[in-house]
């Protein structure tokens, strides 16, 4: 017999019922016991619960297969060469590897666990994971750890500074030696400032300090031409 995930079975005798001496009135006849087993069996998870800050972005690590397929939000690894750093799409993610999540406006979703996910070579994704202690900013090497930070208002990959990494968090290294690494979001996916250089220097739009295109800028502060400007 199959037993789900709460789910009863029972099983019966019948037997004789003698008067007790003070029983009124006297019972007789036959009667039937009703055994009630009744199990509960914690299922497995099938989906995860991940949450996406108002700012939009977030990295997440888990210890489970995700797969972001058709979701909301997007899940992105990272690949470092030198100061550029790429992030390519992804859908499915294996247990353990660190990616960039992107939602408009934050929220909190639940991810369908996956199976059957290959795990990803060392060289397919820079992100590594936190253990929950302080992060330095030198890493050694020429290499400096940036961790996501919102820094008033400024998303970004900012120099760790021996801030706490938790487990379930990712970073980055870079020998960009740059105190923040911008994040630029556009219709095609996400780059970071520094190989968005040459599209801010060639672009006519205008961008807002998360990277993200602006058709109609109000008053502000915004990037043209790879510089920042106010508009009054």
């Amino acid at each position: 017999m199959r037993i789900g995930a709460a789910d009863s079975f029972y099983d019966s005798y019948v037997g004789s019922i003698s008067a007790a001496a003070n029983a009124n009135p006297t019972p007789t006849g036959t009667y039937t016991v009703v055994h009630d087993y009744s199990l509960k069996v914690n299922a497995a998870a099938t989906t995860e619960q991940v949450s996406v800050t108002s700012a939009g972005l977030a990295t997440y690590v888990s210890d489970k297969a995700l797969d972001y397929t058709g979701l909301d939000v997007k899940a992105y690894k990272a690949k470092v060469n030198g100061t550029k750093i790429s992030f390519t799409e992804v859908t499915t993610v294996p247990a353990g590897e660190g990616v960039l999540l992107q939602m408009d406006g934050g929220g909190t979703f639940e991810v369908p666990v996956a199976t059957g996910v290959s795990t990803w070579a060392d060289e397919d994704n820079d992100f590594i994971r936190g253990t929950g202690e302080n992060v330095p900013t030198d890493a050694g090497n020429g290499l400096q750890n940036y961790i996501l930070n919102n820094v008033d208002g400024e998303v970004g990959f900012y120099r760790a500074n021996n801030q706490k990494v938790a487990t379930n968090r990712a970073y980055l290294q870079s020998t960009a030696e740059t105190a923040r690494i911008a994040i630029v979001i556009e219709d095609s996916g996400i780059a970071t400032a520094i190989e968005a250089a040459e599209i801010f220097g060639q672009a006519t739009g205008i961008y807002d300090l998360q990277g993200r295109r602006v058709e109609k800028p109000a008053k502000g502060l915004y990037i043209m031409n790879g510089k920042k400007v106010i508009i009054k």
